[in-house]
């Protein structure tokens, strides 16, 4: 069967980037619904770390899903706390659980959280990564952090994944702790307004600027990639989040404007 993920996996170490190459594919073909919360098992944290590099580590596993197992490709991602390893691209079906491959991301948190521990050492690193990675994907696919799976739902497989000390009301409530409160209010403003970069809009699209936090509020505005927004607040409606912008200054002959619009395509300006 012919291998479809990527060959080798794609390392990533920063958010910017993983973010970036998850917003640049191309979701025409096929778009995941949500993800699937997995843990190695084996290897384990401490095999990961005290073994074969990392790199060499992914090739084994690539090796071991092509050739040994005759898959056409892996689960999406594996964190290990210092990287993110990108084995499937994120529009392409991977194979980690028998009900939701064709439907759902995986992720691979390197550890056995049977018996490892999430709260401390690498292994909170890992989740920490994980954290990261989901809220990423959430915001991007507009996906609500309470409808992700943790392996042993899927009532295809007996696995006892991602293991008792992964807890998932847990996960769910610091995903959602990462991507910010809930809710249709302003929320805290940051300390300062920082400008903003567009990005991530599909070609010949725009970035709609709208008069609330809401997909059904009047659109006042649009931007387009490499636009330079100035952000001033943000709000979370549901599981989305939202970004306001002004324009012009609010003293002197200058009126401010402002609008809302998804964070999902802004990323700050370096």
């Amino acid at each position: 069967m012919t291998w479809k993920g990527n060959d080798p996996a794609i390392e990533f170490t920063d958010e910017a980037s993983l973010a970036a190459y998850i917003r640049g594919l191309n979701y025409s073909s096929w778009r995941p619904s949500n993800f699937v919360v997995h843990n190695t098992a084996s290897p384990t944290l401490h095999q990961w770390w005290n073994s074969v590099p990392p790199a060499q580590r992914m090739a084994n596993l690539q090796n071991y899903y092509e050739n040994d197992m005759g898959w056409s490709s892996g689960p999406h991602f594996f964190i290990d706390g210092k990287s993110w390893w990108c084995m499937c691209p994120t529009n392409v079906k991977g194979v980690h659980s028998p009900s939701w491959n064709g439907t759902m991301l995986g992720f691979e948190h390197v550890g056995d959280y049977s018996f490892e521990s999430a709260t401390d050492g690498m292994g909170l690193k890992v989740q920490q990564m994980g954290y990261a990675l989901s809220a990423i994907c959430c915001e991007f696919f507009g996906w609500n952090p309470e409808l992700l799976k943790f392996h042993y739902e899927d009532p295809n497989t007996d696995h006892a994944c991602p293991g008792s000390n992964m807890v998932k009301t847990a996960y769910i409530d610091y995903v959602q702790q990462y991507m910010g409160d809930g809710g249709e209010t302003e929320g805290a403003a940051p300390a300062a307004p920082w400008q903003g970069v567009v990005y991530g809009v599909a070609q010949n699209d725009v970035l709609n600027i709208r008069a609330s936090a809401s997909s059904s509020s009047p659109i006042i505005g649009t931007a387009r990639n490499d636009d330079i927004l100035t952000v001033v607040n943000q709000a979370y409606n549901g599981s989305t989040k939202w970004l306001r912008l002004r324009v012009g200054q609010d003293e002197g002959p200058d009126v401010a404007l402002y609008g809302w619009c998804s964070a999902a395509y802004v990323r700050k300006e370096a």
